[in-house]
Parts: C-alpha cells; sequence; structure tokens
C-alpha cells in the first residue's frame, strides 16, 4: 500500500500537480477542510512522487 489510496497509478508531475491543488485550497475562502489535514495530505503525495522519481 503506497499511503495515499489509489495514486500509485500516476506520474511523479500528475501528483506534484495534486498536491498544488490541495495547498492551492488553502487560499480559498470557501474551504471548509481543516488546512493540518489539507497540509498532512499534501506532504504524502508529495512523498509518493519523490519516491517514483
Amino acid at each position: 500500500m503506497d499511503g495515499v489510496y489509489g495514486m500509485s497509478t500516476y506520474t511523479v508531475e500528475e501528483l506534484d500537480e495534486i498536491a498544488d491543488e490541495y495547498l492551492g485550497r488553502l487560499d480559498d475562502p470557501m474551504n471548509t477542510d481543516d488546512p493540518k489535514w489539507i497540509r498532512r495530505r499534501e506532504k504524502r503525495i508529495r512523498k509518493l512522487a519523490r519516491q517514483k522519481e
């Protein structure tokens, strides 16, 4: 298990784009997600991307 369910099929570039989207949510005033959760998710996705390099 890669720790981020279903993300192992994405390329490094796609994973970085997804992580960037999560960071973009932090600045969105309509965002209702916990900022800690968003950052934690973003870091897990970036870690997976680095492992795939």
